[in-house]
């Protein structure tokens, strides 16, 4: 999230804010697009993070993870602290020399008490490698 180029790959639902050099809030369905160049063996990867304060008013959370349409994976977040996450996605769901869609959706926002504002997790990194 700080590289230079990362919003580049903002679709939707994320903040274009950088927090502490390192991360971005994100909303609802934050969406990011990817070109790949070669579909095959690839991993989604995303370095992610849920917050105390978050979670103690959401209770734990569903966040679905879908490529292209397809879903790849739900976790379910019951704990602060970040994450790791790597999956294999199937070829077939993929766009060679294309551009290529992620959405990470969570199934519940953080409401703030004074002024209605909205937050998801917190993202610090996303992408494919093989």
């Amino acid at each position: 999230m700080s590289d230079k180029t990362a919003p580049e790959h903002f679709v939707r639902d994320i903040s274009p804010h950088l927090e502490g050099s390192a991360w971005r809030w994100t909303l609802k369905e934050p969406t990011l697009k990817f070109w790949l160049d070669d579909v095959e063996e690839q991993r989604f990867q995303s370095e992610f993070s849920f917050a105390r304060e978050t979670l103690a008013q959401t209770g734990p959370v569903r966040l679905s993870i879908a490529v292209n349409g397809h879903l790849l994976d739900t976790v379910h977040i019951g704990e602060e602290g970040a994450r790791q996450y790597s999956k294999r996605v199937p070829s077939a769901w993929l766009k060679r020399k294309a551009e290529n869609t992620v959405v990470m959706k969570v199934d519940k926002l953080w409401v703030s008490e004074a002024d209605g504002g909205t937050r998801g997790f917190i993202l610090v990194s996303a992408g494919f490698a093989p």
